[in-house]
C-alpha cells in the first residue's frame, strides 16, 4: 500500500461546494428521531433544532442537494457541525462519499 502521495481528505470549506452536495443522515444513530442521541461512536449528541431539522429533511430527500432542502443563511455552518460530528455523510458532484 505504497502511494506516490498521501492521500488528503476532502475539505467542506467552500459553501458553494458544500450546498451543492447531496447528503445522508448517518444511519448509524441511535436514537434517531430524537435531539438527544448517541453518534456512531456511542458519544451522546444533543442537537439544536435547526440540526434536527436539517437532518430530518435530508433523511425524507434522498438525493436532494443540501441548498435546495434548507433555506437558512447558516444551512452550511449546520451542516459542517453535523459532518464534523459525523452525524451527515455527504456526496460532492463529482461522485464518492466524503
Amino acid at each position: 500500500f505504497l502511494s506516490a502521495e498521501p492521500i488528503r481528505p476532502f475539505s467542506w470549506d467552500d459553501d458553494e461546494r458544500l450546498l451543492g452536495a447531496s447528503a445522508r443522515r448517518q444511519p448509524c444513530l441511535w436514537g434517531w428521531p430524537s435531539t438527544s442521541l448517541l453518534g456512531p461512536d456511542f458519544e451522546p449528541q444533543v442537537l439544536t433544532e435547526e440540526a434536527f431539522e436539517l437532518l430530518s429533511l435530508v433523511e425524507n430527500n434522498p438525493g436532494v442537494k443540501l441548498g435546495s432542502l434548507h433555506s437558512a443563511e447558516n444551512t452550511a455552518s449546520i451542516a459542517r457541525d453535523l459532518l464534523q460530528r459525523k452525524l451527515l455523510l455527504l456526496e460532492g458532484s463529482e461522485g464518492g462519499e466524503c
